[in-house]
């Protein structure tokens, strides 16, 4: 008679999502660090990693993460297609009942990190969208903090959304806002707004969760070609308020 040996299912809690291209050095200790603090307080935590084509070399740093952090889900593409791909890529083989995105080197605290969990297992939103502090602004270089500013400026006018710091690269997510994300059409830096306008018109529950910077974050300069990049961007989304 053969034993029927029963299946061990893991229940996911929480899908974390990293999107990464070309990461400062460092950056995989910065994330070692924080799962380990967040598995302490979180169980059942699955990290995956999207590797949004960056050109340089990643595998010692990416061996150093599978051998420190079970289960890592690590995926790979050749061609940048840019952090809305990249995160929607995560988003396929994510298995978490509730889903948070971040930046690479986990630039917010650990606080902000679970102030945004509790927000969103608290069933009060869809949507925690991380807000950004003053202190942010005095960390930042000047044509960053212009560009932030100016964004929010032309969505507060333009597209009348609650939330208008739509870019902080913290937020958390139900399932059930997770396919507003996966329906999006921008695969660059704006996918973010357009998530949060979509979602207002689909009358989804969002809250903002003030969110502060940990000490020692880079950031690199912002290019103009990007900065044209998003403003058509930007214009797809004022289209899309039209129709």
């Amino acid at each position: 008679m053969l034993r029927v040996v029963p299946k061990i299912v893991i229940f996911v809690q929480l899908s974390i999502i990293l999107p990464c291209y070309n990461p400062l050095p460092g950056w995989h200790e910065h994330i070692i660090t924080s799962i380990e603090k967040i598995r302490k307080e979180i169980a059942g935590v699955e990290l995956i990693l999207v590797n949004d084509g960056s050109p340089v070399d990643l595998s010692r740093d990416i061996a150093v993460l599978k051998k420190e952090i079970p289960g890592l889900k690590y995926i790979h593409y050749h061609e940048n297609k840019g952090k809305g791909n990249a995160i929607r890529t995560g988003l396929s083989k994510a298995e978490g009942r509730y889903i948070i995105y971040t930046d690479i080197d986990f630039p917010y605290t650990h606080e902000s990190f679970m102030r945004i969990y509790e927000t969103l297992i608290s069933d009060k939103c869809d949507i925690a969208v991380g807000v950004k502090d003053d202190l942010y602004y005095e960390h930042v270089p000047l044509l960053r903090k212009w560009t932030s500013k100016t964004l929010r400026f032309m969505t507060s006018r333009l597209l009348r959304i609650s939330i208008t710091d739509t870019q902080c690269g913290l937020k958390g997510l139900n399932q059930h806002a997770a396919r507003i994300l996966e329906q999006g059409q921008i695969n660059r830096y704006l996918f973010d707004l357009e998530m949060i306008y979509n979602a207002e018109r689909m009358h989804q529950r969002l809250l903002p969760v003030p969110v502060s910077l940990r000490e020692g974050v880079s950031f690199s300069k912002v290019k103009m070609k990007i900065l044209v990049r998003e403003f058509t961007n930007f214009m797809t989304i004022i289209s899309q308020k039209r129709s």
